[in-house]
């Protein structure tokens, strides 16, 4: 287990987790993820990368956030209910 918690911080901090903070940390990660979609869809938007389509940008970032969202839910799911 040192490995991981050398390596993953989260195994650290993970078990002292307060489930108070939970609520604030789910509302700003909300917060962040509602900036960052839309930065990432303007940006692949006014870069018009060579070769690509500007949807394979917005497409593949829609794809990892919700891929992201998804196993912080789950992750959350299994530890605290």
């Amino acid at each position: 287990m040192n490995f991981f918690k050398q390596w993953v911080p989260i195994f650290e901090w993970l078990p002292s987790y307060q489930k108070a903070d939970l609520r604030g940390d789910a509302i700003a990660g909300i917060t962040v993820a509602m900036m960052l979609i839309p930065q990432a869809m303007s940006y692949a938007l006014f870069m018009s990368p060579g070769g690509y389509r500007n949807a394979d940008y917005i497409r593949a970032g829609g794809i990892m956030s919700f891929i992201f969202l998804a196993v912080a839910v789950g992750t959350v799911w299994l530890l605290f209910v």
